[in-house]
């Protein structure tokens, strides 16, 4: 995916005559056209993760239909052998990116540690399928009961708790991809009479009020490290808001209940250098500029050259794409939402 703002005829036309007004604004204006320029043959940082929760639902789809029709073996379905959708590989490579975003190592033992974990699950399901899939199933049901005690052990995992990691909510995505499992595993159990249908149900209603709690998390975490810094009234302050579109513009402070000051991020420091230096667009009066402390990169879009409201504008958008690229990589997309209904209507 490819990033980048671009200058169309017209504005060039429009800031024509602030040429005038200097060598300062012109030499400006040629700056900012390099950047942007720059800006749009870059990648965006966020390569592997992106939004994968789309698998997630549709292992949550195949096991109501099996709960609703009562089928012999759910994880019978190819979507659960080894030529299926591979989760665990989807998850490490979640977890790899956001490892290049935070700098502790307790979350480096608990990554590695849960992929470990997550890979046994994952060879024992494999095994499980192909004697369930054969033309006279073979149900190992020692295997199935090894299964639900490792699934149980990863969405319980250290990775997931706040004491253990201060990252945890980071990894939102990859919890739902282990509750999927927890609940594939608990269905078919409850398909050959091990568990009760009210026994899954308790479980997979546990199991959505944790990834709704690590969801809301990780949105607050993001909507305070990606924002838009609004700059003080100046001589740059051509075309002003109102009082009230200010205020607007500068709620960057969000409410909630969870201090992040604990985790450490490999950005920030980048975001401490720019607001200690006086040349930088964090403290000039003639810049909109999209901050992202969680990986160390800005935006800064020019007023005179596109307006107090059109800088505001651009700078938001900017703020907006970064903010969709983490809640892709942190909860694995907007089908996050769908996969907490799944869990809770089992």
């Amino acid at each position: 995916m490819k990033k980048g703002v671009m200058i169309t005829f017209a504005t060039l036309v429009s800031a024509g005559s602030l040429l005038s007004s200097g060598p300062g604004v012109a030499q400006e204006l040629e700056n900012q056209e390099k950047h942007e320029e720059k800006a749009i043959n870059e990648d965006v940082n966020l390569t592997g993760g992106g939004a994968w929760g789309w698998i997630i639902a549709a292992i949550l789809d195949a096991v109501e239909s099996a709960v609703q029709d009562e089928i012999d073996s759910l994880i019978s379905d190819a979507l659960f052998g080894s030529d299926g959708p591979n989760v665990v590989h989807l998850s490490q490579q979640s977890l790899d990116e956001i490892s290049t975003i935070v700098d502790d190592s307790n979350f480096e033992v608990e990554r590695q540690n849960f992929i470990t974990k997550f890979e046994a699950l994952k060879t024992d399901i494999d095994d499980y399928h192909d004697g369930a899939s054969l033309a006279n199933p073979y149900y190992d049901f020692n295997l199935l009961e090894t299964m639900r005690s490792r699934s149980a052990e990863l969405v319980s995992h250290h990775l997931f708790r706040e004491e253990y990691n201060a990252a945890n909510f980071l990894s939102a995505g990859v919890y739902s991809a282990a509750a999927a499992k927890r609940a594939s595993i608990l269905t078919e159990r409850v398909l050959h009479g091990k568990n009760s249908p009210e026994h899954l149900s308790a479980e997979t209603d546990y199991l959505a009020g944790e990834l709704a709690v690590l969801g809301a998390e990780a949105d607050q975490f993001i909507l305070q490290n990606v924002w838009v810094q609004v700059p003080s009234a100046g001589q740059c302050d051509l075309d002003p808001l109102s009082r009230d579109e200010r205020e607007d513009a500068s709620a960057a402070e969000v409410s909630n209940s969870r201090d992040f000051s604990s985790v450490q991020l490999k950005g920030l420091s980048y975001i401490k250098d720019q607001q200690a230096n006086p040349e930088s667009t964090l403290n000039s009066p003639c810049y909109f500029t999209a901050f992202d402390s969680i990986q160390g990169r800005h935006e800064s879009y020019y007023i005179p050259l596109h307006g107090y409201s059109g800088s505001h504008r651009l700078a938001t958008h900017q703020r907006n794409d970064w903010a969709d690229e983490y809640r892709d990589l942190f909860k694995g997309g907007s089908d996050y939402h769908e996969t907490i209904q799944y869990l809770e209507n089992l």
